[in-house]
């Protein structure tokens, strides 16, 4: 597919936020303040500022320890 300036495709957002498909396409439909897509054809693509400006607006939650981190203290998570 041919690029389109300042958009791209579902593949390239999933890895520009750091998520699975499944929350970029959860948070299309359940976040009204998530960027629209826009349909071009059969693609669907996002706008790479907006993307950006929503992650800005919504930093990337810390993960939580899990028991076995917490309980044995493994160096890298403590």
């Amino acid at each position: 597919m041919e690029q389109i300036n300042g958009w791209i495709t579902s593949g390239e957002a999933c890895e520009r936020l750091e998520i699975a498909w499944r929350t970029l396409y959860h948070l299309h439909r359940q976040s009204p303040d998530f960027p629209k897509l826009k349909k071009i054809g059969r693609s669907l693509l996002w706008e790479a500022k907006a993307l950006d400006a929503w992650r800005d607006e919504h930093p990337k939650r810390q993960r939580k320890k899990t028991f076995v981190e917490i309980r044995l203290c493994i160096p890298q998570h403590c």
